[in-house]
């Protein structure tokens, strides 16, 4: 059994993956004994994700505010705290908050390498 402490320092999302002002709060990096990884994310009123995919999927759980969620050319769905989205293996997708307000998520992700597009 592994107990490690989550928190510490925010960092800034970089600018290929995130339109925006977005920080991260790693909670759990993927390792050689799970291929889960999570973190806090949290976005700055007017910030979203670039497109992008995850080959392995993605879970995002909203904790607090409201928030966008859409794959490519189809339709965008509001979501709110205790929603649980899962986005399927290579599905391109993207995520904001509303333009005047700030939400954070926690993505649970099976990392692999990261695509974007």
């Amino acid at each position: 059994m592994k107990h490690t402490q989550s928190g510490g320092q925010s960092t800034v999302g970089t600018e290929a993956w995130f339109t925006g002002t977005v920080y991260i709060d790693g909670i759990r990096n993927s390792d050689e004994q799970s291929a889960v990884g999570c973190a806090h994310v949290r976005f700055s009123p007017g910030a979203r994700t670039a497109w992008h995919t995850h080959p392995k999927g993605q879970t995002v759980h909203v904790t607090d505010g409201i928030g966008y969620v859409a794959r490519r050319g189809g339709a965008v769905r509001e979501i709110r705290p205790d929603v649980v989205v899962h986005i399927e293996p290579t599905k391109s997708t993207g995520t904001a908050p509303p333009p005047t307000a700030s939400w954070p998520t926690p993505p649970f992700t099976k990392r692999t390498a990261r695509a974007r597009s």
